[in-house]
């Protein structure tokens, strides 16, 4: 990320075009530092410590122009990227704890989601045995409703026979005593 943000030129805070935002400069910008010769990068701590002036080119529309910036100017601007830095930083902690907080809530949300899929197969299971003990109900009440009507059928047949057997015998009876 650059100085003035992802789409500005870090040397004018013009707006870079599509490509330049790898290297924070804008064509002008870039192109002006070509021509110098290049330093190598130091530490926070030697560019805090820089005595001597820097030279900074920038442009505004079609023109270029040079600045002379100040130890106190470079000390000023690697102190603004420390504090941006530090923003982001921040920032990126409170993406990565939110990141965090939704993976354990999506991970307790599944397992949740696991436990309810095993009560929905286990009360599938249970209909399925109520069903079928249903059946079997109503087959073992149709079986009674038989045996009972059998049951009535024999004991009339009962009846009717202990009923022919009396008259049989009251008819013998009545024989043998004339």
């Amino acid at each position: 990320m650059t100085y003035h943000g992802i789409d500005r030129c870090d040397a004018c805070a013009n707006s870079l075009e599509d490509g330049q935002w790898l290297i924070g400069l804008c064509k002008l910008c870039e192109d002006a530092r070509r021509k110098k010769p290049q330093k190598k990068s130091r530490s926070e701590n030697e560019i805090a410590g820089i005595a001597t002036e820097h030279i900074t080119t920038f442009h505004q529309g079609d023109k270029i122009m040079s600045s002379v910036s100040t130890t106190a100017d470079v000390r000023e601007r690697v102190g603004r990227w420390i504090e941006d830095g530090q923003n982001q930083l921040s920032t990126l902690l409170v993406i990565v704890n939110d990141y965090d907080r939704l993976r354990d809530l999506a991970e307790s949300t599944e397992r949740e989601c696991q436990r309810l899929r095993e009560y929905v197969y286990e009360n599938e299971r249970i209909r399925k045995s109520l069903e079928t003990s249903e059946r079997d109900c109503e087959l073992l009440r149709e079986e009674v409703r038989q045996l009972r009507s059998e049951t009535e059928r024999h004991r009339r047949e009962r009846e009717g026979i202990a009923e022919t057997l009396s008259q049989v015998i009251n008819e013998v009876a009545v024989r043998l005593r004339q």
